[in-house]
């Protein structure tokens, strides 16, 4: 059979995402076909919906940590199980302390550096309700720890004094399999509620690093 002109070949999520939001179907042949006549535009990351079409899954939740004792720090970290073959992006991390003067870190770890560090698992939910799946692979891990450090600190940012809210700057952060980010709480005995809006996708070849 001769190549079709104007074909898009089926294979991948964003293909399968281009098509469905267009409305047009799939031949035998696994190809779609546009007019010759038509010249689309199209923005796949345009609508926040069409993520859904993407095989993209929009992950949030929010954890109350507890106040550790003596000079335990608390906090909680997002984490990508290895060999998940997830690309998984933090988009943010908000944050509210009971005193203005605790500082919150952002650190990039391993995954085993967290699993070290926490011993607590809650899964995401899902910000979509058109997924059958309640939760993402990736999952929040929390507790804590008589350190001030799981991983490598990136930032440190403080609360409003009115409120005693804050968030993060430096994000997104993009985590591979078998890697995590963590929101720590540098003050002993204090409990801290961190919330994360995360965004999993399954990672394209050559995505990885090798």
């Amino acid at each position: 059979m001769p190549p079709i002109h104007n074909a898009i070949k089926y294979g991948t999520d964003l293909l399968r995402g281009y098509s469905r939001a267009v409305g047009l179907g799939e031949d035998e042949e696994g190809t779609i076909r546009l007019g010759e006549t038509l010249t689309p535009v199209m923005n796949l990351w345009s609508l926040p919906e069409w993520s859904f079409l993407r095989g993209e899954a929009i992950l949030g939740d929010t954890i109350q940590v507890a106040a550790g004792a003596a000079t335990f720090n608390s906090g909680a970290a997002v984490v990508n199980p290895a060999g998940s073959g997830l690309i998984v992006i933090v988009d943010a991390i908000t944050f509210i302390v009971a005193v203005v003067t605790n500082d919150m870190n952002l650190q990039l770890a391993t995954e085993a550096q967290i699993d070290a560090a926490f011993v607590n698992d809650v899964t995401f939910e899902r910000m979509d309700t058109r997924s059958a799946h309640v939760s993402g692979r990736s999952f929040i891990s929390h507790g804590n720890i008589n350190s001030t450090a799981v991983g490598v600190n990136v930032e440190t940012a403080r609360a409003v004094p009115t409120s005693l809210y804050g968030r993060f700057a430096f994000l997104p952060v993009i985590l591979a399999p078998g890697t995590g980010c963590v929101a720590l709480q540098i003050d002993d005995a204090a409990a801290v509620r961190v919330s994360f809006r995360v965004r999993e996708r399954r990672a394209v070849p050559g995505e990885l690093r090798g």
